[in-house]
């Protein structure tokens, strides 16, 4: 299938938490068992078996703590939950593929995140983050992790607090250059996942969120993972 583009375009929480937990419902079922979207809540919780394998948190309004985290089944975690200032955290990209699914926010800078959602080489949920980390809103670091839901991912990067994207994504493991080299995430668990892949060299490096070609497939990307269409 054709990678397929949903942009979310509330200005509220309220209104983007409506936005994307409906995205999730209808997108996001091949990948968790249940996705519990609660009455008179701003969260959404997706699960495997008994496990929140992937919650996003947008507190009450822009103001508040919102968060995302992503869970395995051994307890390991990667989370982005600390302050935000206004909008940074609001998601605005949903990407639907035959192999995955993904979220990004607006952000060009160190408030980059996106999710990326899919399976390994077994059939398991396997994770590819990009997000910020730091307690200071003046001055986050940009982070890339890998997250297998059977246990956490070998693989964290130096943290990046530049503005430049082509700066940032370097740290995060993409060198620019002419040619983009495709190589699979891994697991410390042995799983690997050809769907979504790393970019140590990227003729795109610059990009934080939109799709690609090359050699005539597509992918999502954020500068530093790619999601195959």
């Amino acid at each position: 299938m054709a990678i397929e583009t949903t942009y979310f375009t509330g200005t509220t929480a309220a209104a983007n938490y409506a936005e994307v937990s409906a995205w999730l419902t209808a997108n996001a079922v091949d990948y968790f068992d249940t996705i519990d979207v609660p009455s008179g809540g701003q969260e959404v919780s997706c699960k495997v078996g008994d496990v929140t394998a992937f919650k996003l948190d947008w507190g009450t309004d822009y103001d508040t703590q919102r968060s995302f985290q992503v869970t395995a089944k051994n307890g390991a975690n990667i989370n982005s939950g600390y302050r935000y200032v206004h909008n940074k955290c609001c998601w605005r990209y949903g990407y639907k593929t035959d192999n995955g699914i993904a979220i990004c926010n607006n952000q060009t800078n160190a408030f980059q995140s996106s999710i990326f959602i899919s399976k390994d080489n077994n059939g398991d949920l396997i994770f590819a983050v990009l997000k910020p980390d730091s307690p200071n809103l003046n001055s986050p670091s940009n982070w890339a992790e890998f997250l297998d839901f059977n246990s956490l991912a070998s693989i964290k990067t130096e943290g990046s607090n530049n503005s430049d994207p082509l700066a940032r994504h370097r740290i995060n493991g993409a060198l620019s250059a002419s040619m983009t080299a495709l190589v699979p995430i891994v697991s410390d668990v042995k799983t690997y996942c050809d769907k979504v892949v790393t970019t140590p060299f990227s003729q795109y490096s610059n990009l934080c969120w939109g799709t690609i070609d090359i050699s005539g497939t597509k992918y999502v990307y954020n500068g530093v993972f790619a999601l195959k269409e």
